[in-house]
């Protein structure tokens, strides 16, 4: 349950948040950021709606093994061998694009 006996002003909250007060307001008119009350035309914010607000915010900085996929490629020293073909005997069903972007092979082009 939220303790609202102590409710703060955008201004206490945005000191809080050590942000501009602008800020928050800006926030809720594109309705993100820390949850807030209104009573009437003022807006109050509670220290657990700041602090939780806050926590959803915390980011680990060291990626899990699963988070990204760890592509290994072996160079072939033999004249004519290109990246590009290391990596369509790596991953058959994807092609590189001039753009660099793989493309998933659909139709005719995969019983090529």
């Amino acid at each position: 349950m939220v303790d609202f006996s102590q409710l703060m002003t955008t201004e206490e909250a945005a000191a809080y948040l050590q942000l501009h007060a602008s800020t928050l307001v800006m926030w809720r008119v594109k309705k993100t950021g820390p949850k807030f009350i209104k009573i009437g035309k003022n807006v109050r914010y509670t220290q657990a709606h700041l602090n939780e607000w806050l926590q959803s915010r915390v980011v680990d900085p060291t990626p899990k093994a699963s988070d990204k996929p760890v592509i290994i490629i072996q160079r072939i020293k033999q004249p004519g061998r290109r990246m590009r073909d290391l990596l369509d005997e790596q991953f058959p069903n994807q092609y590189r694009v001039p753009g660099g972007r793989p493309r998933k092979k659909t139709g005719a082009a995969m019983d090529a």
